[in-house]
C-alpha cells in the first residue's frame, strides 16, 4: 500500500503519494480530480452528506458524512465519514480514496448551511 499523506481542507487540501505530489484540481461543482500515474479518480459529491468516488469514470465507491463535518470549526472535512466501496479494487484505490474523503469530505456544503453553523458556532 502505497503512502499517502493529505492536508485535509475542503477549499484547499493537497495530496502527496510516496512523496510525489499529486495535482488536485476542483471543477465548478466541487469535483475533486487526482491524477496518480494513468489513473484518474474523481471525488463528486451527489448531496450535501454523500459522494461518489470513480476511477477513470466507473464507480468505485459511495462516501457519506454527518452535518458535523461541515461546522466552520472543523478541521477536518472528513473525519466522520464512512466509505463503502462497490467493486474489486486494489491498495491504491484505497490509499486514495481514503485520503480524498478524508481531504475534502464527502458531500458539498452550500452556502446557507455554511453560514447557519457559522452562527451556531460562533455565536452559541
Amino acid at each position: 500500500m502505497p503512502t499517502v499523506t493529505v492536508v485535509p481542507n475542503r477549499d484547499y487540501g493537497a495530496m502527496n503519494i510516496n512523496g510525489q505530489n499529486i495535482p488536485v484540481s476542483r471543477s465548478r461543482n466541487r469535483t475533486r480530480t487526482a491524477v496518480v500515474g494513468d489513473r484518474s479518480y474523481e471525488l463528486r459529491p451527489t448531496s450535501l452528506r454523500r459522494a461518489e468516488l470513480r476511477r477513470n469514470g466507473v464507480l468505485i465507491a459511495n462516501a457519506s458524512g454527518t452535518l458535523r463535518s461541515y461546522a466552520p470549526g472543523r478541521g477536518i472535512p472528513g473525519m466522520d465519514a464512512q466509505v463503502k466501496w462497490t467493486q474489486a479494487i486494489d491498495p491504491t484505490d484505497v490509499a486514495v480514496g481514503q485520503a480524498m474523503v478524508l481531504a475534502f469530505g464527502a458531500g458539498a456544503p452550500g452556502f446557507v448551511l455554511r453560514t447557519i453553523f457559522f452562527w451556531v458556532d460562533n455565536f452559541s
